[in-house]
């Protein structure tokens, strides 16, 4: 055997070994697949039967588990079943199903029927908004959330409600857009991000500074209506109290007509002689005394009260003059001569 064959032989063997282990690679390759895509079947179940006890949140969390395990665009119906079912995820739902029917073309087409039908319900709570940014770098906030732009026709899908639209590139931010979706409609929002506005600078020589202000004392508001409530307290406690006077004397002019009458009418009759009538003055003598320490009572009664209904009456004048009067002595400036001229001096509070 000469040298030529042997390199032949070695050749062959080598390729012979290299396709051995191509194979033994692509097996282990399938089985690994085959026990992932198992996995990802198994989240798949476990996610449909919590779907089938009204449990959305977690059967989301299965699809999505199974989804990482093993991309495929059919997952998407299936993630889009479970946001459909979870309040506020409207957006989220369109935007699975409108992938599923968009990429899972050999699906199957009962699966697709259903998916078309909810991406028809599905639109009259959601809005499109086509987003233009310039530039095109700039990252898009939407409610204050980094939004990634869509590619070029693709809108982005928000629910309902109120919006708001900024870009933001460095230091350097758009003006806001704001858009109020009802469902069922569509937007176009273009974001211009602007360098930020520099004032020029201003020399400080060139501008007088502005005059302050002068200070004006205003006397409070709360001493005024007290001062004014106190006046008024004394003025009605004043009117009552002149009242019960005038009700005292009325009572004294009564008792002294009676008390006038048993006088007379005592000084004349005699009490010594007949016993009745030293009983009918006896009676006299009682009704004497009565109506005179009634008498006595209404007009000292009268003459107390009224001293201090005048009391009260003229307390709130005294009080007002003297305030005034300590007003206008205080509002006088004093006078100071220097050099011969007079200088009034303000009053410093």
């Amino acid at each position: 055997m000469n040298r030529r064959s042997k390199t032949r032989g070695l050749w062959a063997l080598l390729l012979l070994l290299a396709l051995s282990q191509a194979g033994v690679l692509h097996r282990a390759r399938a089985e690994e697949s085959a026990e992932v895509k198992a996995k990802a079947l198994a989240q798949v179940r476990e996610g449909n039967r919590l779907l089938d006890l009204h449990q959305p949140e977690k059967a989301l969390t299965k699809f999505e588990e199974a989804e990482h395990l093993y991309p495929s665009p059919k997952l998407q119906f299936n993630v889009g079943q479970a946001h459909n079912l979870i309040p506020g995820h409207e957006a989220q739902a369109y935007q699975c199903l409108s992938r599923f029917l968009e990429k899972a073309v050999d699906a199957n087409p009962s699966l697709r029927k259903e998916a078309t039908k909810d991406v028809a319900q599905l639109r009259a709570k959601v809005g499109l908004v086509a987003v233009t940014v310039d530039p095109a770098d700039a990252n898009v906030l939407v409610d204050d959330s980094a939004t990634p732009v869509p590619s070029a026709g693709q809108p982005l899908v928000l629910g309902v409600g109120p919006h708001v639209f900024r870009a933001v590139k460095g230091s350097q931010r758009s003006a806001v857009e704001r858009l109020n979706i009802v469902g069922n409609d569509s937007f176009t929002v273009r974001l211009r991000v602007a360098p930020p506005t520099v004032l020029p600078k201003v020399a400080e020589s060139s501008v007088a500074p502005p005059p302050r202000p002068a200070k004006v004392l205003v006397p409070a508001a709360g001493k005024e209506s007290a001062r004014a409530e106190d006046g008024r307290w004394q003025t009605k406690a004043g009117v009552a109290l002149v009242g019960l006077a005038a009700a005292g004397v009325a009572l004294g002019v009564v008792e002294t007509f009676p008390w006038s009458s048993k006088h007379r009418e005592f000084g004349e009759m005699d009490c010594g002689h007949n016993p009745a009538d030293a009983m009918r003055c006896a009676d006299l003598r009682s009704d004497f005394y009565s109506a005179r320490n009634l008498a006595f009572v209404g007009y000292g009664s009268a003459a107390v009260l009224a001293a201090l209904g005048t009391y009260f009456l003229l307390s709130p004048s005294e009080n007002a003059t003297s305030e005034g009067a300590a007003t206008t002595k205080s509002s006088r400036a004093p006078r100071l001569y220097v050099d011969g001229r007079a200088a009034t001096l303000a009053w410093t509070f």
